[in-house]
């Protein structure tokens, strides 16, 4: 029988300044703003999400995070060598 083995992500990353660290590692350059009853993701200028609680925004950046946090570094190195750093 064939075992498969996962990677266990750090259990920080569901806290939203960790998972900005990850994802701004990234070069995402997040914001969060809190207007008219929402709280607002954006990277950058552009606004990548709106949503009703910080709550929800911390699920979205913690997923993101862990997905981002398992890559290999050779893939972290390519995106700084994409991106020309």
């Amino acid at each position: 029988m064939m075992e498969l083995t996962f990677p266990s992500a750090d259990p920080a990353l569901i806290r939203l300044d960790t998972a900005a660290a990850v994802l701004n590692r990234f070069y995402w350059n997040l914001s969060v703003e809190h207007a008219k009853g929402e709280v607002r993701l954006r990277g950058g200028e552009l606004l990548i999400a709106r949503f009703d609680t910080v709550e929800e925004l911390e699920i979205f950046t913690a997923g993101m995070a862990v997905a981002l946090s398992l890559l290999p570094e050779t893939a972290v190195e390519a995106v700084d060598q994409f991106v020309g750093e």
